[in-house]
């Protein structure tokens, strides 16, 4: 008897001040699944801004400059510098400069030069493929054949007028990017210039001649390249 006019005075208690408890349970619990909302929604927008902070799609928007150095390893280790104008987020107009150098334990020097004007295209984030003119350098010496030919100096050169085609990503910040050109090749279009040198002492003009055809052969080949790595700013 009791304990039945206990629960009677705590119920008459709660009825006094108010308080529906089914009431009172369903807002505490309603009140705990707006907290648990509320604590993942700062997460979904980190998460948000993280994405657009890494979308280079969206970061080429603003974007008006950009310049960037660059190393190669083929057809020569090389490096270079690229500048680039945006036409719009997905188009660029670049032009680089690039040389390189292989050395062969002193018995035979190669170096190169290449400058070229690319248009460049970007198919989705990050992908794009290059496309443009460019004059290519070759140099060639070489102590031995010097030694054996008895002369005073052996040098080959040809430069010529080249088509470049490459693909390639880039990643892009709002003031930062890093890319690489995977593949390429340069496709020659006309000779600009080509010599070996005079005939040396030990050669009759026959040779001469098979020297300077093989040569020429030489400079209407293509040229390949691979991992052309770069990084620079945007502005």
């Amino acid at each position: 008897m009791r304990r039945f006019a206990r629960l009677y005075l705590i119920a008459l208690s709660f009825s006094f001040f108010g308080v529906d408890t089914e009431t009172g349970f369903a807002q505490q619990s309603e009140e705990s699944e707006k907290a648990a909302e509320s604590a993942r929604q700062p997460t979904e927008d980190n998460n948000t801004a993280e994405y657009r902070k890494l979308n280079s799609s969206e970061n080429r928007d603003n974007a008006n400059f950009d310049l960037a150095v660059e190393i190669g390893f083929a057809p020569l280790p090389g490096v270079g510098l690229i500048a680039g104008g945006y036409l719009t987020s997905d188009d660029l107009i670049e032009g680089s400069a690039q040389i390189g150098e292989l050395n062969l334990l002193g018995l035979l020097l190669i170096k190169s030069e290449l400058y070229e004007l690319r248009y460049k295209r970007f198919w989705g984030n990050s992908f794009y493929t290059n496309i443009g003119p460019g004059l290519r350098t070759f140099r060639v010496s070489s102590p031995l054949v010097d030694a054996l030919a008895k002369s005073e100096s052996f040098e080959a050169e040809d430069s010529d007028i080249v088509l470049g085609l490459s693909v390639g990503n880039r990643w892009q910040w709002q003031h930062f990017l890093i890319g690489c050109d995977w593949i390429g090749v340069h496709l020659p279009l006309a000779n600009v210039s080509s010599s070996v040198g005079e005939p040396t002492d030990s050669e009759n003009s026959e040779e001469y001649k098979k020297r300077k055809s093989d040569w020429d052969s030489f400079g209407k080949s293509s040229t390949y390249e691979v991992l052309r790595f770069y990084l620079g700013i945007v502005f």
